[in-house]
């Protein structure tokens, strides 16, 4: 069964390490027939998050960032904060996400993949 899925023209212009997350949720509701946008919205945002992020959201984008699996400097004290406060968690994470990408000169694509 192949099913159409509508995905940005410029998809290929991003970094490659972003496309999983659009596709997938377009994937999901194509495929899979997943139509709860809290769901749909955690898979297409879980590496980058988003401004006004549910609840769902936000927790899917933190077990993302902090999985087991994961060994950088700032993971951590992220790890830590994520058994406090799930909104301060999210911020620090995306504050140290920023960070990251604006080192690799990437930051601009996060920007405008996002909007």
């Amino acid at each position: 069964m192949e099913a159409e899925v509508d995905l940005p023209k410029d998809l290929l212009h991003y970094h490659p390490e972003l496309w999983h997350g659009p596709v997938g949720s377009k994937m999901a509701n194509k495929l899979f027939l997943i139509q709860d946008q809290d769901i749909l919205g955690a898979i297409r945002y879980h590496t980058t998050g988003h401004q006004l992020m549910s609840l769902v959201e936000k927790i899917v984008f933190l077990a993302d960032y902090i999985e087991p699996g994961r060994n950088f400097p700032v993971v951590h004290l992220a790890r830590e904060l994520s058994e406090k406060d799930l909104d301060q968690a999210c911020h620090y994470a995306l504050e140290n996400s920023i960070q990251f990408l604006i080192s690799k000169n990437i930051m601009f694509i996060l920007i405008h993949f996002c909007l």
